[in-house]
């Protein structure tokens, strides 16, 4: 199922979970770990196919599952101090109007998936 939900679970960012795979013996078990969810059989092969300690490599991969669990993109790997535009669509979309500071972009997202 493809739901923003499944980013509520992680227990650290992308990047740091890249840095804990490189150095791990068990991909799987520290991703689970990490990710907050169990990685299905499809997902623990594109891991395991991961024949490198390069953590762009390793970034790539746990971008691309995060991507196709939640429906997202992750599209940057860096920020700049420039305004970006927001688009929404859907119900709430009303709530991105403006401009807004990128710490409220969050909490209406989740304010929307009825989390805190």
């Amino acid at each position: 199922m493809r739901e923003p939900t499944w980013l509520k679970n992680l227990k650290s960012s992308p990047t740091n979970i890249v840095k804990l795979l490189v150095d791990s013996t068990d991909c799987s078990a520290t991703a689970n770990q990490q990710l907050g969810f169990e990685l299905n059989q499809d997902e623990q092969i594109q891991l395991s196919n991961i024949k490198s300690n390069d953590y762009k490599v390793f970034y790539k991969g746990i971008k691309s599952i995060l991507e196709q669990r939640s429906f997202t993109g992750w599209r940057t790997t860096g920020h700049t101090g420039l305004d970006v535009q927001i688009f929404a669509k859907g119900p709430g979309k009303e709530l991105f109007k403006g401009h807004l500071d990128n710490t409220d972009i969050t909490k209406k997202i989740f304010s929307l998936l009825g989390q805190k």
